[in-house]
């Protein structure tokens, strides 16, 4: 069964991005009435909320990362980098394919 994880981005991430200050950012976030929490005193904000936000086109694209040595993080970067862009509004597919031995 696939594995749900809450994927996050911080105000100040999303305004370094959109190129405005982090008021503005917590401002678009009330008056779209878009989903985000709140804890201690940042704001955060999943998937939907972001894709809503940056409304980014995104080109159809097939990245990959290939180390054939063990060990070295490739799946750790991959995973790491799907969530990143999912954040940013584009549709991901990661695949990890291990060589047989």
């Amino acid at each position: 069964m696939a594995e749900t994880i809450e994927v996050k981005m911080t105000t100040p991430e999303a305004a370094d991005y959109l190129g405005i200050t982090i008021q503005h950012v917590h401002k678009l976030l009330k008056t779209k009435g878009l989903p985000y929490q709140k804890s201690q005193n940042r704001i955060f904000f999943g998937h939907e909320s972001a894709k809503s936000l940056f409304n980014t086109p995104f080109k159809k694209k097939i990245i990959t990362f290939q180390i054939v040595k063990g060990g070295t993080g490739k799946t750790s970067l991959a995973h790491s980098f799907a969530i990143r862009a999912s954040l940013y509004g584009a549709k991901v597919l990661c695949v990890d394919l291990a060589p047989s031995t």
